[in-house]
């Protein structure tokens, strides 16, 4: 499933082709596995919390039908607009209450059309208490790219604005070769496609023990998705996908995961 959303993403802006399939198998395979490993050795409370919760064959298929919905352009598109929206004041604002007070005023007046989107997207055994609701609210709190928010998030985007331009300008000279570096560049922007899905996935089992057992909600640690050692709040890395070029491969492959994510986070914050 997960390196089906990858290739299908990849696919879209042309970064991937048939022949990347096994790649993009293999670096699913690891990723997941690694990330297994990560928790049983960094959090051994979240791994336990995790082996102790039951999944029924109907919230077992309703995750894997979430994840699916990953390569969705709606639900991308929805990703897409929320950093839209936070990108437009990122030069005038530091503060969190204005974050949430640009998200409110500029999507809660869509929240019909976004409901529907989340119903079928987000099945009722996902969706917790009150998600049946009709009379529903966006609670910016529960998101996040909300809850990463750091006052020195622009100090940590400038060092790490992206530039398409010359990766795209080696694709285009090495194109008919085999080149190593572009593979492993395809394969670390593979790897950010994966740790995306894998946040998603917690985030839901997490939702899922939650209605278990107070003693087995959890957080996603923020590590969960950071590559090469270096972790990346989501609120930057959002809007880092927010103003990469389409010469970028991690823009082709790792941001559309990216946006899902952050789509999926705001349906699951209405309630």
């Amino acid at each position: 499933v997960c390196a089906e959303q990858i290739m299908v993403a990849g696919s879209q802006h042309g970064a991937l082709g048939p022949q990347d399939g096994s790649i993009a198998h293999a670096v699913s395979s690891y990723g997941f596995g690694n990330i297994s490993l990560m928790l049983q050795r960094r959090n051994p409370d979240l791994h336990r919390k995790l082996e102790a919760t039951r999944l029924t064959a109907e919230q077992r298929s309703a995750v894997l039908g979430v994840v699916r919905r990953m390569s969705d352009q709606r639900v991308q598109g929805i990703g897409v607009e929320l950093a839209g929206v936070l990108r437009e004041f990122m030069n005038t604002t530091s503060d969190r209450e204005g974050v949430k007070d640009r998200i409110l005023r500029v999507l809660e007046p869509r929240l019909g059309e976004i409901r529907r989107l989340r119903d079928e997207v987000l099945p009722v055994v996902l969706r917790g208490a009150g998600g049946q609701n009709w009379d529903l609210m966006l609670d910016p709190d529960r998101m996040r790219v909300v809850k990463t928010f750091d006052h020195d998030w622009k100090v940590e985007f400038e060092v790490d604005r992206p530039s398409g331009g010359a990766i795209m300008q080696r694709r285009l000279q090495l194109r008919g070769g085999v080149d190593e570096q572009e593979l492993e560049r395809k394969r670390f922007a593979m790897a950010g496609g994966v740790v995306e899905q894998a946040a998603v996935v917690l985030d839901l089992l997490n939702r899922i023990a939650s209605d278990q057992s107070v003693e087995l909600s959890f957080e996603v640690p923020s590590w969960v998705t950071s590559l090469g050692g270096k972790e990346e709040s989501f609120f930057s890395g959002l809007m880092s996908c927010a103003v990469s070029g389409m010469g970028d491969l991690r823009h082709m492959i790792a941001c559309p995961m990216k946006f899902a994510s952050a789509g999926i986070d705001l349906f699951s914050s209405i309630h």
